[in-house]
């Protein structure tokens, strides 16, 4: 058989296996962890994924185990190590960009790697370079129907979502509901803020952080109702929760991928968003929806649009809010995707925003724009606009046959035939997922030099729950099988730049992504596991 690189040394595997186990309980005690302090000077990136870049570190989400923890012992605090949150560091130098922001740019060493690392010997006790690693928060991250990952990180802490591992009256561990917590990132105790309601599943509801003003708020959809908890990061504490009872059928939260400290929090992506039932008295329609925005304290609140139809928010995205909306026309009802920018809106009942913009030439001010018909055989959808400076935006398809870039004119042009997924913009290529789980790039304008070679599969993975693939520090994150003996860990592949081919791939010549992580000692094997894969049983 061929040797498989293992990114895990018998040594470490040892050393993992001796950690002492804390008692499983319902509920959790909140130990202190001891990590080297972040330099936060940096500017953030990738925010609100599942891969968090911080400077010098990439914070991500140590693989996927599930969410199932029937028995309140599979999420306890400090037990955690597969789902948990951990970083890794990065070889480089620290510069300044353009605009003035602290940035880290990753180097290689002369061995081709940009991550720190230790040498040490596989399973097979072959030579292998293993990526050093932190443990930052060893709960469970994220929830298990909010696909996003849901790290954000502001200044000094880090914050994030778990389920809830305490039981009811009746003893049933209440997975449904959400924990979420901050964690200071020179170290020490994590602080829960808040847990959802009992009686509500929030398991798959949506949740953003936000920095608004001085402060940091937790937003959350609790029942059709908004959540808004101010975090006193002076006092390391949450404020009691404000409910807004909004009766929202949908919410949208928008994430801003870029953060750093005195940046404008003056954009439509700076507002949250839902969707209600009209109010014939307050609305002056009968039947329909309302589309409503207000800062994460909620204030600034106002109304996007009012319509007798069913209108839902498609995305909030480069500054646009997209949305769909029903249209009748000479052959009938159809379904049209429109967008527009808010900005005369947001001058008049945004405070705040009409100061920062004051001086505005009104450049992409754009009112209601249409992008195309949503047909029902379109399965899933990805909307962008290229430059903020443009009228334009885009539409990407997808269908159970192909997936389609929709111009602004209507026109469409196939960017990959068969069953596909889109994932998310990054510069000029599109990431999607193909039918079996395997990722692929494709150029979006015609005028790239690899426009003509069409999508190309770059990496090939297995499904894994819950959490989809991100992209982060240059590097597209994802889950995959490590070896035989453990699989949905992260990996990281290198979306540019120099490329490592494993042997097993060579027929389709596909790059090999970086383990970086730590296995759980559930996926650590036994002697004799290893010496039957050796061939010596």
């Amino acid at each position: 058989m061929k040797k498989r690189q293992v990114a895990m040394s018998i040594t470490l595997a040892a050393a993992l296996a001796t950690v002492p186990v804390l008692s499983g309980c319902s509920g959790d005690h909140y130990g202190s962890i001891s990590f080297a302090a972040q330099d936060t000077s940096y500017a953030v990136t990738s925010q609100g994924g599942s891969a968090v870049a911080y400077g010098n570190y990439v914070y991500f989400i140590n693989g996927t185990r599930g969410y199932d923890d029937t028995d309140g012992k599979a999420n306890v605090w400090d037990e955690v190590v597969k789902g948990a949150l951990y970083r890794a560091e990065f070889n480089g130098e620290k510069y300044e960009d353009a605009d003035g922001l602290t940035k880290f740019r990753p180097t290689l060493d002369a061995d081709g790697l940009e991550f720190k690392y230790t040498d040490s010997t596989d399973y097979f006790d072959e030579p292998i370079k293993v990526v050093d690693v932190d443990k930052i928060a060893p709960k469970t991250i994220g929830t298990s129907g909010y696909g996003r990952g849901g790290i954000f990180i502001y200044d000094d802490y880090v914050y994030f979502a778990s389920p809830n591992n305490q039981k009811n009256s009746v003893g049933t561990v209440q997975t449904t509901r959400t924990d979420f917590f901050m964690m200071p990132l020179s170290g020490g105790k994590p602080v829960k803020l808040y847990t959802t309601s009992e009686g509500v599943d929030t398991s798959a509801a949506a949740y953003a952080f936000y920095k608004y003003g001085d402060s940091v708020y937790l937003i959350a959809n609790e029942g059709g109702n908004i959540i808004s908890v101010r975090i006193n990061t002076a006092k390391g504490k949450a404020d009691d929760p404000v409910k807004f009872e909004v009766n929202a059928t949908s919410v949208y939260f928008p994430v801003r991928d870029v953060y750093y400290n005195g940046i404008s929090t003056d954009t439509p992506e700076d507002f949250i968003y839902f969707v209600r039932g009209v109010d014939e008295d307050k609305d002056k329609l009968k039947t329909g929806t309302v589309i409503e925005a207000m800062r994460p304290d909620g204030s600034e609140k106002f109304v996007v649009r009012a319509t007798d139809g069913t209108d839902t928010i498609e995305a909030v995205r480069d500054g646009l809010l997209f949305f769909r909306t029903p249209v009748v026309t000479s052959s009938g009802s159809v379904t049209q995707i429109m967008y527009t920018n808010l900005h005369n809106q947001l001058m008049e009942y945004s405070p705040s925003y009409a100061a920062a913009h004051a001086d505005d030439n009104g450049t992409a001010h754009i009112s209601e724009n249409f992008v195309t018909e949503i047909s029902s055989s379109i399965t899933s959808t990805y909307v962008f606009r290229p430059d903020k400076n443009s009228n334009d935006a885009y539409l990407i398809a997808a269908t159970e046959s192909a997936l389609t870039l929709y111009s602004p004119n209507g026109s469409g042009r196939t960017l990959y035939s068969g069953k596909a997924t889109p994932q998310f913009v990054q510069g000029n290529y599109l990431y999607f997922a193909g039918s079996s789980n395997d990722y692929y790039k494709v150029a979006l304008w015609e005028n790239m030099d690899d426009y003509k070679d069409g999508a190309k599969k770059f990496v090939a993975t297995s499904a894994a729950a819950g959490i989809s693939c991100d992209y982060a520090a240059g590097y597209f994150t994802y889950f995959a099988e490590v070896d035989q003996w453990a699989s949905a860990y992260t990996y990281f592949y290198k979306a540019d730049g120099v490329k490592i081919y494993d042997d097993e791939t060579e027929d389709d010549k596909l790059p090999k992504g970086q383990f970086v992580g730590l296995r759980a000692s559930a996926d650590i094997p036994t002697e004799e596991q290893i010496k039957e894969a050796k061939g010596e049983e």
